[in-house]
Order: structure tokens, then C-alpha cells, then sequence
């Protein structure tokens, strides 16, 4: 199935929700985290602009740079309604500045303007024209995601990847912050037969290694090199989709995250 439809433009959009599923959403997409920077890392995250999107059965909120992409899905339920579907762009700091004033469910409006009501309480702040990276942002949106056992494809060509790993969040997590101690902000992941090894290698010839049991591989053995926070993003089991010197691609429940690689670990 395709994640989402490609976004163009702003749209007018009502949604009622409850600030903290939104709060939590939002801010997840920031992916702040520790990022190379020189010999070291430097703790940022990735824009500080959300694409939000309301579909008929969930919200999708959306975030990118330049070598990253992710997606947070929110399904609608009694605490998250939409009373009219469209889309804007949100600043995230500035949205959440807003929230945090309310308590409880929250209906918010796009039109020329984002209105905030909730309990009496009511906040007026203008609109976010254009995300600074929508490009990537529609690439995300463009992914098909297979509903049988083959792998997803990418790209203009529709190259498919070549591995399937299912792995518990928690462990992928552990390793990543194991891994930190290098403070390079930089992870080789490399898929053998019978696991997932995470390392995180520095300049001064140091290396740190983690062994990650799975719970599944499927395809041919494969390795990537990413940078900045991923583990963090995911939730429960998660799906990773790789393919030598290729971007990675991970899934989780209502969450998608693609990453640019940054050379071969093997």
C-alpha cells in the first residue's frame, strides 16, 4: 500500500485532540538526538517544522531534512477526531508552546490563521507557509509499503531492498546507547544470518560493537551506515529494510523513518 498521497500545498483543516497525543507526536518528529559534528556530535534534531496531515482514519505528521525522513501516525479514536480533512505545516516549538496552555482535548482550525480552542481558553497564531523540506517529506509519503512478504521498493528505478529484520525496540535502543560512548553520533548496521550488529567506530582508531538477537531475517546479508538518532523514534517490534549502500528504511507501529546512508560498513 502507499504510505500517504503526495502533499503540494496548505489545505483548511479542523481536528479535536487530546494536547498531550499531539505534544508527544510532534515532538517525537523532531528526532533530537545526537548528530556528527567534527570529532564529535552536537544534541539537535532535524526541522523544527511538522507537515500535519488529516486523513479520514488518522492524523499523519510528518518530518525531514536534507538525509531524513519520518512519519508519526495517530489513529483517530475518541480522543482524536477530524471534523474536516486537509493539511498545514506546523511549528513544532512554537505549537507546543501553545498546547502545553491547555489541558485536555483541544480543537484546532486552519484557515488563514491556527486557532486553538479548549474549555473557554482560545490562542491565535499565524500560519507556517512551507516546509523547508518537503521534497523529502514526499519521498517518505511515496514509499509502498508491501502488504504480503515481499520487500518494499525506493526510488525512481523502484529498487527493491534486499533484507527484512524484525527486531524488539528495546533491544535496538540498548544498542545505540551502548554505542554512544564513542560520541560520533554514527552507526554501522550490518545484517548477518543470524543477527544485527550495531557499531559505532571513531577517529582515534576506537570501536564499539553490539550483537542484537532478532527476531526474523529474511533475504541477503547487508550493511549501511547511518547518522543521528533512529532507535529512540520506534516503538515495539520493528521492521528494517536494508540493501548495501542504500538508504535504510524502518517501520514500527504508526511510525515510518527512512534514512540516507552514508557509506558501506562492509
Amino acid at each position: 500500500m502507499v504510505w500517504c498521497s503526495r502533499i503540494t500545498g496548505r489545505e483548511n483543516m479542523k481536528i479535536s485532540i487530546n494536547n498531550k497525543i499531539l505534544i508527544d507526536g510532534l515532538t517525537a518528529v523532531l528526532l533530537k538526538g545526537k548528530y556528527p559534528s567534527g570529532a564529535s556530535t552536537k544534541n539537535k534534531n532535524i526541522s523544527e517544522y511538522a507537515l500535519l496531515e488529516v486523513l479520514n482514519n488518522r492524523i499523519e505528521i510528518y518530518n525531514a531534512d536534507s538525509t531524513t525522513g519520518c512519519c508519526y501516525s495517530i489513529p483517530i479514536n475518541n480522543e482524536v477526531l477530524a471534523l474536516d480533512i486537509g493539511h498545514c505545516i506546523l511549528d513544532i516549538p512554537k505549537t507546543v508552546k501553545y498546547l502545553k496552555a491547555f489541558k485536555g482535548v483541544v480543537t484546532i482550525e486552519v484557515g488563514d490563521v491556527i486557532r486553538f480552542n479548549c474549555s473557554g481558553k482560545s490562542a491565535t497564531i499565524p500560519l507556517t507557509i512551507i516546509h523547508p523540506h518537503l521534497d523529502m517529506i514526499n519521498m517518505v509519503k511515496g514509499i509502498e509499503l508491501p502488504t504480503d512478504d515481499t520487500m518494499p521498493t525506493f526510488g525512481k528505478n523502484q529498487t527493491p531492498f534486499e533484507c527484512k529484520i524484525l527486531v524488539q525496540s528495546a533491544l535496538l535502543v540498548d544498542a545505540t546507547n551502548t554505542c554512544d560512548v564513542t560520541d560520533t553520533g554514527i552507526y554501522n548496521l550490518e545484517a548477518t544470518e543470524d543477527a544485527l550488529h550495531i557499531t559505532s567506530p571513531s577517529d582515534n582508531n576506537e570501536t564499539i560493537s553490539v550483537s542484537i538477537d532478532t527476531i526474523q531475517i529474511e533475504g541477503e546479508e547487508a550493511g549501511v551506515s547511518i547518522a543521528g538518532p533512529f532507535s529512540n523514534f520506534m516503538n515495539s517490534v520493528v521492521i528494517i529494510y536494508m540493501k548495501d549502500d542504500f538508504p535504510i528504511l524502518m517501520r514500527s507501529p504508526n511510525r515510518l523513518l527512512l534514512k540516507a546512508p552514508r557509506f558501506s560498513p562492509r
